[in-house]
């Protein structure tokens, strides 16, 4: 498993995570 890939993998993740946190944040506010 190349360094690299899974640094990118898991700032994926991250990224995800607080996106899919933003859109429930957001879905409260409705």
């Amino acid at each position: 498993m190349n360094e690299k890939y899974a640094n990118k993998k898991t700032l994926f993740a991250k990224f995800k995570d607080s996106f899919y946190s933003l859109i429930i944040s957001v879905d409260h506010l409705k």
